[in-house]
């Protein structure tokens, strides 16, 4: 399709000419900031999961993934981030199932006011932004907190696979321990 000229895309049927050449800035960021946040929360997720290949086979929901990584959350599960996420995921399913709709304007502002109110300096009275410049603000301070989460949960994450680990090699000497006097108790009552 990147090859096709303007002369081909005169051909196509109107639907498919829709799909080409409509251009939908708001669209195109929510639909990646949604895919890069669900990426961040399936990164997250997988690292508290002993199998983490098993995650995808799950198939859980946005909602579900978000949830989880909340209840995982120590220090953060009460904070307005969560509120924004779910506010972002209501305006990305807006756009994901309506070509337009009535609602969307006031699913975007909903989303911005959310994450102003969590972040208290995101917008400045000095300047007046585009709804896309607001957008892109509040996408980078989401991605900011979630980045800082998932550092918390990598953290957290390896001192408890130290601590397996650990357990594991502990284990396995007093295995080795257990076993070789069981052995030698078991030579010695042989002989006797």
């Amino acid at each position: 399709m990147a090859n096709m000229n303007k002369t081909n895309l005169s051909k196509l049927p109107e639907q498919m000419r829709f799909l080409v050449e409509e251009k939908d800035d708001l669209l195109d960021v929510v639909l990646r900031a949604h895919l890069y946040i669900e990426q961040l929360l399936d990164e997250m997720l997988g690292m508290w999961a002993a199998n983490p290949q098993y995650m995808k086979k799950a198939n859980l929901s946005f909602a579900q993934k978000v949830n989880l990584v909340r209840a995982l959350n120590l220090h953060h599960p009460e904070e307005g981030i969560w509120k924004a996420i779910f506010d972002l995921n209501s305006v990305r399913n807006d756009f994901a199932h309506h070509l337009s709709s009535d609602e969307r304007q006031k699913k975007i502002r909903k989303f911005i006011d959310s994450t102003n109110s969590y972040f208290s300096d995101t917008k400045s009275d000095k300047y007046e932004y585009s709804i896309y410049e607001e957008l892109l603000l509040c996408f980078s301070y989401l991605f900011s907190s979630l980045g800082a989460i998932k550092k918390e949960y990598e953290f957290r994450s390896s001192m408890l696979h130290d601590l397996e680990n650990r357990m594991l090699k502990q284990k396995s000497k007093t295995t080795t321990i257990i076993g070789s006097e069981t052995a030698i108790s078991g030579y010695t009552c042989g002989i006797k």
